[in-house]
C-alpha cells in the first residue's frame, strides 16, 4: 500500500508532516484510491490541493433526513459536493434515520450508506431486550445477562407485577424509541406506570459505580463493517457522561433526572452543569474522555484492562443477538459487501461489582460539538470511520456511464461479492481459495489497515473461540476469516463456548483505551514530538512492547503493527482523583493558575472533586511503611485500592474459614491466573525452559477432571511427544478453560442446593477480590485454606 502526499503549500513543512491524501492500494482502473480523511481539516484553512480531491473527480455526498455540521465540514475539507436527495449519483449518502431497503437495491460497488437494513433490531429498545432474551433462551442464561430485565407494556404488565412483588426497589420507565433521555422516568410501583402508551419498563441498576459520588455511564463507538462476514470495530476513545447531583438511593430522591440520568440532553439544563472549555483537559466538568476515565479507575486501584475485556465482550454478544436478522437484510438487498458500514452509539453502565451493562444502542450518535472535547473526540471518530468505510474517489457520473449496470440476479444474493478488485501481490496461499474467497480477506486486509483509531474486537482469536458458535447467520465466509487469521488456534465455530469470565488482560492492547488522543491543532503536535524522549527504565516489565491491535493476524503486513513506548513513569500512577493519571507534559502554560468561573466554582460536581483531590494528596503525603495493626471492615473506606487491600488482609488472616463455594470460586480464580499466563506465554511466544508447572497442571486435571459432574476427556501431548512447548502451553490453556467451565457449573449446582457462605467478608466484597486479586495472593488463600481443612478435596470435590 503507497501513500499519495499533499504536497503542502507551506514550503517550511518537513515532508514528514505533509499530509496524506489517499490510500492506493488497487491498480485496477475500475476502482478508485480511498479518499484519507483527517480530523484536523475541521479546524484548519482551505488547502486547494486537498478540495483537488473532490473537484478533479466530481465527488459528491447526500444528507437523507439530516443535515450533520460535522460531517459536511469535514467532506467540503476534501472538495466533496453537496447533492440533492432525490439524486442517484453520489459516493457517500449519509442518514438519521433507518435506510429503506429498497433504496439499497441498485447501488453501485464504490457507493458508501452509513447504515444496514434491520438495524432497528438492534437499536429500537424494545427490539433489542427481546433479541438478547431469545439469545439468553437459545444459548446461555449467563452469557447474555448484561440488559437488565425488561417488560413491553401494556402487553406485559401482569408479568411486570409478578417481578416488582418479588423484587422491590425502583424501576425505570422507556418509551420503546427515542433519544436523548426523553420521557423516561422511575418509579417504584407498578401502579405509577402508564399504560395508555408503548413502554418499557426495566429493572433500575440501583448499585451504579461512583465517581467522588456521581452516577457516570459511558458513550461508545462502536462500527460494523459487514454482518457476513461479521466484521466489528469498537473505537479506541469514548465519552463519560456524568449526573450532575450527587447519587442517593432514598425514595425521596426517584423523580430527580438530574441525579439518576446522565444523559447530556437533560443534564445541561441544570445549573450546576460544568462545561469544560479547553479540549486537553479530558477530565474536568461533567464530561470525560473514556481514557481519562480509566487512568482515573487505574488510580484507584482497578483493572481497567479487564474492565475493558468485559465491556469488548458486552459489546460482541450484542452484535451477535441480530446479526442472524441483518445479514440475512443484507443477502437480500445489499448488492455489494462493501456499500454499507455502520457507526453505532453504546451507552455502557457499569456498576460497583465492576460489571458492564448495556443501556442502549444509538443508531445515529449525536455528533454535536457543543463543547471542544466533543468536537476533538467527534472529529476523530468520524473521519477514522469514513477511512474504515473506504470512501473511493469515483467520479459518479463518468462511472455510471461507462460501466454497464451489473444484473439484479447477478448481484443480488452473492454474499460473497466484494466490490474490491485484487492487488497484484499476496499476503496468502490462494491455491485452495475461490476468487470471492481471495477477495473478501485481502477486502477484510485492507480494511484494516485504513482503521486509525478503531480496535478490531471481533473476529480475533480469542473472541472467535469464545463466541464464533453462537453466530445464527452460519455461511462459510466467517469460516474462512476464522481459518486464515488464526490458523494456530482455528477451531470450527469453536467447539467451547466460554464462559462470560474468561477475560484475557492483555495489557499491551487494552492500554490503547487508557491514551490520548492528539490534538486537532498541528503546532501542538509538532510541539509534542520535538519533546526529547523520557529515559527509559530497563526493570520496567511494561516498556517498550509491540502493540498489534489484531492479535494473532499472522497473515497480515508487518506495517499495520504499532509500536508503542511506555516509560516506567507513564506505568505509574501519579495524579490523584479528578485528574489524568498520566503526568502532563511540561507545556509552555505550565505553573499559571487556570481561571475557573465563579459558578463552576461553586458547583457540587467542582467542590466534590478539589476535596478529592486534597484527600487524596494529603493521604499519599503522610502514607508510610508501617503495617496496619488489625483489619476493620466496618469503617467507611471511600478509595477502591484501599478497600480491596483491607479485604485481601481479612480473607487472608482467615482463610480457613471460608466456605466450600467461596473456595471453589477462590480455585477458579486461580485456575483463570494461570491459564491468562499460559496463553500469554505461547501467544507472546515467551519461551520458559522450565516446564515443571506444566506438567503439575498436566497431572491435576487428569486427576481433577475426574471428579466432575460432566468429566473431561484429557488428551494432553507429552514432552516425548515432539510437539513445542508452546504449543503445548496453548493446548494447556485451552483445557483449562472448558475445565473451568464445567467446574463452574457444579459450583452453581451446589450453589442453588446450597447457598452457603462465611461472614469472613460480605459476598459483594468476596467477589471483587475475586476479579481484582493477584495470582499470588489467591495462591496464598488456598494454600492456607487446604492446610487448615487438612485436605484439598475440600473444594476439587470428590465423587
Amino acid at each position: 500500500m503507497s501513500l499519495c502526499s499533499d504536497g503542502s503549500t507551506d514550503e517550511s513543512e518537513s515532508s514528514e508532516e505533509e499530509e496524506l491524501i489517499t490510500w492506493r492500494y488497487q491498480k485496477s482502473a475500475k476502482h478508485g484510491a480511498n479518499v484519507c480523511f483527517k480530523p484536523e481539516v475541521v479546524i484548519e484553512q482551505p488547502n486547494k490541493q486537498r478540495k483537488q480531491i473532490g473537484v478533479q473527480n466530481n465527488l459528491t455526498f447526500k444528507f437523507v433526513r439530516s443535515s450533520t455540521g460535522l460531517i459536511r465540514n469535514i467532506l467540503s475539507a476534501y472538495g466533496f459536493k453537496e447533492a440533492r436527495e432525490a439524486s442517484n449519483d453520489y459516493n457517500l449518502m449519509w442518514l438519521n434515520s433507518h435506510v429503506k431497503p429498497y433504496s439499497l437495491r441498485n447501488l453501485m460497488d464504490f457507493q458508501r450508506v452509513n447504515h444496514f437494513p434491520r438495524s432497528y433490531e438492534l437499536t429500537r429498545k424494545n427490539l433489542l431486550a427481546r433479541n438478547v432474551e431469545r439469545m439468553a433462551q437459545n444459548k446461555n442464561a449467563k452469557l447474555f445477562d448484561f440488559c437488565p430485565k425488561s417488560y413491553m407494556m401494556p402487553g406485559q404488565y401482569q408479568d411486570f407485577c409478578h417481578a416488582a412483588a418479588r423484587e422491590k426497589g425502583p424501576w425505570i420507565v422507556k418509551p420503546q424509541a427515542s433519544s436523548r433521555g426523553r420521557g423516561i422516568f422511575l418509579v417504584n410501583s407498578p401502579s405509577q406506570v402508564p399504560l395508555d402508551d408503548s413502554t418499557m419498563v426495566c429493572r433500575y441498576i440501583h448499585n451504579p459505580l461512583l465517581i467522588d459520588g456521581f452516577k457516570f455511564d459511558v458513550r461508545l463507538y462502536v462500527a460494523v463493517t459487514c454482518y457476513d462476514p461479521l466484521i466489528i470495530y469498537l473505537y479506541e476513545e469514548g465519552m463519560a457522561r456524568f449526573a450532575t447531583i450527587k447519587y442517593e438511593t432514598s425514595l425521596k430522591s426517584i423523580k430527580n433526572q438530574w441525579m439518576h440520568l446522565t444523559n447530556y440532553s437533560i443534564n445541561k439544563k441544570n445549573p450546576e452543569f460544568v462545561r469544560c472549555e479547553d479540549a486537553e483537559q479530558e477530565d474536568y466538568g461533567n464530561k470525560w474522555t473514556l481514557g481519562a476515565l480509566l487512568r482515573y479507575l487505574r488510580d484507584d486501584g482497578i483493572d481497567t484492562a479487564a474492565l475493558m475485556s468485559r465491556i469488548e465482550q458486552v459489546v460482541i454478544k450484542t452484535i451477535i443477538s441480530v446479526e442472524g436478522q441483518i445479514a440475512a437484510a443484507c443477502k437480500t438487498f445489499v448488492p455489494f459487501r462493501g456499500n454499507c458500514a455502520e457507526l453505532y452509539g453504546f451507552d455502557v453502565l457499569i456498576d460497583d461489582t465492576l460489571k458492564p451493562w448495556i443501556l442502549e444502542v444509538n443508531l445515529s450518535p449525536s455528533l454535536a460539538t457543543d463543547a471542544p472535547l466533543d468536537l476533538k473526540l467527534k472529529s476523530h471518530v468520524i473521519a477514522d470511520f469514513l477511512n474504515l468505510m473506504g470512501v473511493e474517489s469515483v467520479d459518479p457520473l463518468s462511472r455510471r456511464s461507462k460501466d454497464a449496470r451489473l444484473t439484479h440476479a447477478y448481484n443480488l444474493g452473492r454474499s460473497t461479492k466484494s466490490g474490491v478488485s485484487a492487488p497484484s501481490s499476496g499476503q496468502y496461499d490462494t491455491s485452495s481459495l475461490s476468487p470471492d474467497d481471495v477477495k473478501l480477506l485481502r477486502w477484510v486486509q485492507d480494511q484494516n489497515e485504513r482503521r486509525g483509531g478503531f480496535l478490531r474486537i471481533f473476529p480475533r482469536a480469542d473472541t472467535w473461540a469464545n463466541y464464533g458458535a453462537l453466530l445464527e447467520y452460519k455461511t462459510h465466509t466467517n469460516e474462512l476469516l476464522a481459518s486464515r487469521l488464526f490458523k494456530e488456534t482455528y477451531r470450527p465455530y469453536s467447539s467451547v463456548v466460554r464462559n462470560k469470565f474468561n477475560e484475557r488482560t492483555e495489557s499491551s492492547r487494552f492500554v490503547r483505551y487508557e491514551e490520548r488522543l492528539d490534538p486537532l491543532d498541528k503546532t501542538k503536535k509538532k510541539k509534542k514530538r520535538k519533546r526529547p524522549k523520557k529515559k527509559k527504565d530497563k526493570t520496567s516489565a511494561a516498556e517498550n512492547f509491540v502493540e498489534n491491535d489484531d492479535y494473532e493476524d499472522e497473515d497480515f503486513p508487518a506495517t499495520q503493527i504499532e509500536t508503542i513506548s511506555i516509560s516506567s513513569q507513564q506505568s505509574i500512577p501519579t495524579v490523584s482523583s479528578g485528574t489524568s493519571t498520566r503526568r502532563p507534559e511540561k507545556s509552555e502554560n505550565e505553573g499559571k493558575t487556570k481561571h475557573v468561573k465563579k459558578s463552576v466554582e461553586n458547583s457540587e460536581i467542582y467542590r466534590s472533586i478539589k476535596e478529592a483531590q486534597k484527600k487524596k494528596t494529603e493521604d499519599r503525603s503522610h502514607k508510610t511503611e508501617t503495617k496496619v495493626p488489625c483489619v476493620n471492615l466496618s469503617q467507611k473506606v471511600t478509595d477502591y485500592s484501599s478497600q480491596m487491600e483491607l479485604v485481601t488482609k481479612k480473607i487472608l488472616s482467615e482463610a480457613g474459614s471460608l466456605s466450600q463455594i467461596e473456595a471453589r470460586e477462590a480455585f477458579v480464580t486461580y485456575l483463570r491466573r494461570l491459564q491468562l499466563r499460559f496463553l500469554n506465554a505461547a501467544n507472546e511466544k515467551i519461551r520458559d525452559t522450565n516446564i515443571t508447572q506444566m506438567d503439575l497442571v498436566c497431572r491435576f486435571l487428569r486427576k481433577a477432571s475426574s471428579n466432575l459432574q460432566n468429566p473431561m476427556e484429557i488428551n494432553i501431548p507429552t514432552a516425548e511427544s515432539g510437539i513445542p512447548v508452546l504449543q503445548r502451553k496453548r493446548i494447556l490453556g485451552d483445557l483449562l478453560v472448558e475445565f473451568i467451565a464445567r467446574y463452574e457449573g457444579d459450583t452453581e449446582i451446589m450453589l442453588a442446593n446450597n447457598p452457603v457462605f462465611s461472614d469472613v467478608v460480605d459476598r459483594p466484597l468476596f467477589q471483587k477480590f475475586c476479579m481484582s486479586c493477584k495470582e499470588s495472593e489467591v495462591e496464598e488463600i488456598l494454600t492456607k485454606y487446604t492446610t487448615e481443612n487438612k485436605s484439598a478435596s475440600v473444594f476439587l470435590g470428590a465423587k
